[in-house]
């Protein structure tokens, strides 16, 4: 008995069925109307070659526009090298190195972060670099806000209540330290120094975790300040740091700005200390404090230059994330936050900060702040 024909528009079912090939007209469908924002880029001029509808969305612009400019109009100052230079590394780096977040200036003054992906792809016969963004956020992204909002509380409390039992621990091997460290063989000595040594930088790790999640969720309390009267009192306070190591502590006129006391106070003594901290040790140390009007209305950009052992490109904008360390515990003691406390409290202030830094020669961390 003869088969009734199939519909049109309709497929065959059955295993006999021939298998749908796609054609150059459905990938091209799929990128435009995807739901990640895609970003084509040219690894030598930065232009973008092409981007679809989620990513004119992500970044609040048309197509036009993108494909007008280049990504150095967009990026941070401070990122344009580093950016450039993964750009073309990209293909003989690890998936895991590669792969990195940036921040690019949307057209109404606000930020997107966008992915670069460690494989270029071709385009019009040449490789391309990409940039991408996952799906944008579902109508119900706020019930993840909350749950957001509630981790953090969580963590903030139970972070705190750690506090106590580790200050408890280690005044007990205090008490051992100074009753019965004679009393041991060097083993044993050797034993209640680690255990020491690792409470220590508990407490330490504890106190930064803590103060990382204040800088986010302290509601700002801005007022008019005076950056030079706010540097001096934070060079008053880390005298001993400064005699110590024989800083020279410089900075010309600087403004007005509109900050959190409090948090402006922790940015300056961040950034102060690391430059103290990340120095050439036979060389005199020199910290220099500038600014000057940042593109944006109504911001200054303050610069906060160092002498010291720098970073290199490719470690810029690593070390500006939580727990990115480039030198060991054992070189440069510490936890690996402050950096991300600094682009925190700014970008609480509505600013960004970034790093212009060369090996051996030093390094200037830029951020933004609102005037006053």
């Amino acid at each position: 008995m003869p088969q009734a024909a199939a519909p049109a528009g309709s497929a065959r079912a059955g295993p006999d069925a021939p298998i749908p090939v796609a054609s150059p007209d459905d990938f091209q469908l799929l990128f435009r109307k995807g739901p990640v924002a895609v970003l084509l880029v040219d690894p030598a001029t930065l232009r973008v070659l092409a981007v679809n509808e989620a990513g004119t969305r992500a970044l609040g612009c048309s197509e036009a526009e993108l494909l007008a400019g280049s990504l150095r109009d967009r990026l941070d100052p401070g990122d344009i090298d580093a950016f450039a230079h993964l750009v073309r590394a990209a293909p003989g780096l690890p998936v895991l190195e590669a792969r990195s977040s940036w921040r690019l200036r949307r057209q109404d003054g606000g930020v997107a972060r966008l992915e670069l992906s460690p494989q270029p792809l071709p385009f019009r016969g040449a490789p391309c670099a990409v940039l991408f963004r996952a799906a944008e956020p579902p109508p119900g992204g706020r019930e993840v806000g909350d749950k957001n909002a509630s981790l953090s509380e969580f963590s903030y409390s139970a972070l705190h209540d750690l506090k106590e039992p580790l200050h408890l621990i280690r005044g007990y091997l205090q008490l051992l330290r100074q009753r019965s460290l004679p009393q041991l063989d060097a083993e044993g000595r050797e034993f209640l120094e680690y255990a020491y040594g690792g409470t220590q930088r508990m407490q330490a790790l504890v106190l930064n975790l803590l103060e990382y999640l204040r800088a986010d969720a302290k509601g700002l309390q801005t007022e008019p300040l005076e950056l030079a009267t706010e540097v001096q009192e934070v060079v008053a306070a880390l005298r001993f740091q400064i005699q110590e190591a024989e800083a020279i502590v410089t900075w010309d006129p600087l403004p007005s700005v509109r900050a959190d006391r409090t948090l402006l106070t922790r940015l300056l003594q961040n950034l102060l200390s690391n430059a103290i901290k990340f120095r050439v040790h036979d060389r005199p140390v020199h910290i220099h404090l500038s600014s000057h009007r940042a593109p944006e209305a109504g911001q200054w950009e303050v610069c906060v230059k160092d002498n010291g052992i720098g970073i290199a490109m490719k470690d810029q904008e690593r070390v500006l994330q939580p727990f990115q360390r480039v030198h060991s515990t054992d070189e440069y003691p510490g936890t690996g936050l402050g950096l991300s406390i600094c682009r925190k409290i700014v970008e609480h202030h509505g600013g960004r900060l970034w790093l212009v830094s060369t090996p051996d020669v030093g390094t200037e961390v830029h951020f933004t702040l609102p005037e006053a």
